[in-house]
């Protein structure tokens, strides 16, 4: 999937919410609370969409440099780690995945990079509640 441009707007989706259990919920809050940037894996076609066990395209991101890392080193084909500002995130990014259909990864990990996969709705709700 490529990454679209920026915009300007918030937008607030309705959205059924997905339960977590309650050390992964306050591991999001912490890194959302704490970033001011997101960091994703890219190629000169855009970032890799991956999907999920129900069928949904998920779109990975990471709350650090080194986690990203891990991910382009794990999945190789030439990708490469980008930081992009948390506001241009929320504010762009995931109200185009939720327009296209995506749910957002998080911090994905270990030799699968396996992790928790959310709406745009649900990611926004955690980092305002973070704050």
């Amino acid at each position: 999937m490529r990454q679209h441009p920026p915009r300007t707007s918030h937008r607030r989706y309705g959205v059924e919410r997905a339960r977590l259990d309650r050390g992964r919920a306050e591991k999001l809050r912490k890194h959302g609370a704490l970033a001011v940037s997101v960091w994703l894996v890219r190629d000169d076609d855009g970032s890799p969409t991956h999907l999920t066990v129900d069928g949904t395209r998920s779109l990975p991101f990471w709350s650090t440099s080194a986690r990203a890392q891990r991910a382009a080193k794990i999945w190789g084909r030439g990708l490469r780690v980008e930081s992009m500002p948390l506001d241009t995130w929320c504010d762009g990014v995931l109200p185009d995945a939720d327009r296209d259909g995506l749910v957002i990864g998080i911090n994905w990990s270990g030799p699968r990079l396996v992790g928790w996969s959310f709406t745009a709705e649900e990611v926004l709700n955690r980092l305002a509640a973070a704050n």
